[in-house]
């Protein structure tokens, strides 16, 4: 299966930190009903500058995929949530002639991939699919500190927690603080990343994922 996106174990669960206590025995959260303690302000866009994110947006999926001369795509309508864009991304490529499901971390995936020699053709098919239903600037600009703070929160509270209840092995290591995640989450050096366990269970995988979803609910994280 190709995959095309537009991001030693124990059991015990991670160590107990000033700010994360030890999970082993405590009830688990839900994490579809979890809620956080306070919500967070969310940037709001005017449409002259949802416009400007759009040609920006636009111009670097062009870049990456080497199109030099991206044709003109009228907007269909905006997505809102990953799933939202992964599931019109796949259906409107699909619709292009090459076949793809929406990837359970964005994106589409091909099984089986397309011909290299299509590559070119396929590319140009994401392009005006991403141009036709393209992703709220939400969900594809840097989380803002709150954003990183609750992230933190919501894996510690359920996230890790129901990986637990599924049997996934926890890997062994030091979780930082909260602050110290705000503080370093853009430090550039291998960091804590929870929903990245999840993508190493393999078949596994969406069944988990499907259970604990890795991010929190899409109303607090991005606003609705």
């Amino acid at each position: 299966m190709s995959a095309i996106a537009t991001m030693a174990v124990s059991c015990s669960g991670p160590p107990a930190t000033e700010d994360h206590p030890a999970t082993s025995g405590a009830p688990a959260v839900n994490p579809r009903t979890w809620e956080p303690d306070q919500e967070i302000s969310h940037r709001t866009y005017s449409d002259q500058e949802l416009e400007q994110f759009r040609v920006s947006f636009l111009d670097e999926q062009a870049a990456s995929m080497d199109i030099e001369s991206p044709p003109e795509v009228e907007l269909v309508r905006w997505t809102f949530t990953r799933e939202e864009h992964s599931q019109a991304l796949a259906t409107c490529v699909t619709e292009a002639g090459f076949p793809a499901e929406s990837a359970s971390h964005g994106g589409v995936s091909f099984d089986p991939p397309p011909p290299a020699a299509q590559n070119d053709a396929v590319y140009l098919a994401l392009y005006v699919c991403d141009a036709k239903y393209t992703p709220h600037p939400a969900l594809v600009t840097d989380w803002t500190p709150e954003q990183i703070g609750m992230a933190w929160d919501y894996w510690n509270e359920a996230f890790i927690p129901c990986l637990e209840a599924q049997g996934v092995p926890i890997p062994e290591a030091e979780v930082p603080s909260r602050q110290t995640y705000i503080d370093t989450f853009f430090a550039g050096e291998p960091r804590w990343y929870p929903p990245a366990w999840v993508a190493q269970l393999g078949d596994r995988a969406d069944a988990v994922e499907d259970a604990c979803p890795p991010m929190p609910p899409h109303e607090y994280f991005y606003g609705s």
